[in-house]
């Protein structure tokens, strides 16, 4: 059975085109050196990346950031294929290609490959499948994590690793990988490269180097090739189109003259679209880099662009204020959060629902948490408009953190400040009390344990279309329907789409805590729910 989203996708069954055992490298070539990739390196160059082999690669050096042992398995015909097995010592190529593991019988790990969903915690006692997958030397006191990689419905190869205990959950990055690799190997440019090359290239900077295992010398450190000269920014956009090697230079080449690129990619931005953009749909759009080869190097410099991307994000062309939203997303900097909070109150409905996504995928990260505490220290200053923006700005966020530090400033003695703590309120709990203190603290002590999105639920049926509406775009951007509600239906009929919503919330939880590898043919997204443990600081 074909589903429509696989011919929208034109995915290619890469798994298809694997022999039935893969190519076990020789003996005299079963050890690659390796660096370490932050996160940030890791999602850049996963999303450059030209075949499949580089894209688990990169998979496994980002989520050894986080993991020190991590194994990766592919999936042919119900059998779980040994990879790659990345560890301290560097990459190893060999033992790995000589593991199986048949998923015939049910198992945890056959539920994590069936679900889709990331798993990480202590498996069943005595389920022998976890026993083939960790390695002799790891010990008990470490959790388990799994990350299966589907593609366009798919599972296409699942990653193994061990966290320990005492360290904080990595869902939220290993999913980051996990989706970032997915959309890579569903592109057309992907293509199965042969086994005869003893290296394996990661970008075009990093060239990791096979070597005897036996083999104890110095490690000699490849070259970047740099441009020199003046930059001729047109034959580097050119280059960029055309991937592969020539891109990744010409990447380099701009980051290391941001000065000279910035304000001629800022002038013609977005560039030559890539993309129907009379046609734009979140749920089918690429990575950002795709879209344009100006996008792409705006993405590449880095952080450095923002100063020059605020403007664009207030011009009146629409065009321009949501691929300079979704470029945002590729910046991940306590400045790009803010901007995005700014853009929750776009005009433009895929703006918004653009900022929104974006915000929910921070939400829980380290850059939300950073974020929140510049942002609270600024409301210690004497400045008024400064202080009304940054309210603006926590309710933007949707981080329920904000709620207390909210409340507290309703009794402030300027009106413009109390107002716009009020309208963050309203934001961020989707319901208005005005400027009662009293009434918004007993309703955050009662619901402040609650998820963010049963909020919003709760919104659906408020008295006030404004908030009625603002529930609405959120739950169509985090579900991708809302059961056929309106804003001006009358109380009764979305007094039923709510408690439908709940029902659907209520299912998706459970769905993912059983453990149930069939799908009953709801619309659900695993990976991309908030708020299944998050509560309010």
């Amino acid at each position: 059975m074909t589903h429509k989203d696989d011919q929208d996708l034109e995915f290619q069954d890469i798994t298809a085109e694997l022999p039935p055992s893969l190519p076990v490298p020789p003996s005299n070539h079963s050890t690659v050196l390796v660096e370490a990739l932050g996160p940030s390196d890791a999602v850049q160059a996963i999303q450059q990346a030209t075949d499949w082999e580089e894209v688990l690669t990169l998979l496994a050096l980002g989520a050894h950031h986080y993991l020190p042992h991590v194994q990766i398995y592919l999936l042919k015909q119900e059998t779980l294929v040994g990879y790659l097995d990345l560890q301290e010592g560097g990459l190893d190529l060999t033992m790995v290609r000589r593991r199986r593991l048949a998923l015939s019988a049910p198992s945890a790990v056959h539920q994590v490959v069936q679900s889709g969903i990331i798993f990480i915690g202590t498996p069943p006692a005595g389920d022998l499948s976890i026993n083939f997958l960790r390695g002799p030397a790891e010990g008990p006191d470490r959790r388990l994590v799994m990350v299966p990689v589907v593609v366009s419905k798919k599972p296409f190869c699942l990653l193994v690793g061990e966290l320990e205990s005492r360290l904080d959950d990595v869902r939220v990055p290993m999913a980051r990988f996990a989706i970032e690799a997915a959309l890579v190997l569903a592109r057309k440019v992907v293509r199965r490269r042969r086994h005869t090359n003893p290296g394996i290239r990661i970008s075009s900077h990093r060239l990791l180097r096979a070597r005897p295992s036996q083999d104890s010398g110095p490690r000699a450190q490849p070259t970047p090739k740099t441009e020199t000269g003046p930059v001729d920014l047109e034959h580097l956009l050119g280059r960029l189109e055309s991937g592969g090697q020539e891109a990744s230079r010409a990447r380099e080449a701009l980051r290391a003259t941001p000065g000279k690129v910035i304000p001629s990619l800022i002038a013609q931005f977005p560039g030559k679209l890539l993309i129907d953009s009379e046609k734009l749909s979140l749920e089918r759009l690429p990575p950002v880099r795709s879209c344009s080869a100006v996008l792409d190097a705006l993405a590449s410099i880095g952080p450095t662009i923002l100063p020059s991307l605020q403007p664009l994000l207030r011009r009146r062309d629409r065009l321009v204020r949501f691929f300079a939203t979704y470029l945002l997303s590729a910046l991940p900097d306590p400045a790009s959060v803010v901007l995005l909070a700014r853009q929750v109150a776009d005009r433009e409905p895929l703006v918004r629902k653009m900022a929104l996504r974006t915000l929910r995928l921070f939400r829980e990260t380290d850059l939300m948490r950073a974020v929140r505490r510049d942002l609270l220290q600024q409301l210690e200053i004497s400045d008024v408009r400064k202080r009304v923006d940054v309210c603006r700005i926590l309710g933007g966020t949707g981080d329920p953190a904000a709620v207390p530090v909210l409340i507290g400033m309703l009794e402030d003695e300027e009106p413009k400040i109390a107002a716009a703590a009020h309208g963050a309120l309203v934001s961020l709990v989707k319901q208005d009390f005005r400027l009662d203190a009293r009434r918004w603290t007993s309703w955050w002590k009662e619901n402040r344990w609650r998820p963010r999105v049963e909020w919003v639920f709760d919104g659906l049926v408020h008295r006030s279309a404004e908030v009625r509406t603002s529930c609405a775009m959120e739950l169509e951007e985090l579900m991708g329907h809302c059961f056929g509600y309106e804003v001006h239906l009358p109380k009764k009929d979305r007094d039923r789409i709510r408690k439908r919503c709940q029902e659907w919330w209520n299912f998706q939880r459970w769905w993912a805590e059983s453990g149930i590898t069939e799908d009953p043919g709801v619309v659900r997204r695993p990976l991309m729910l908030p708020g299944r443990t998050t509560k309010a600081d």
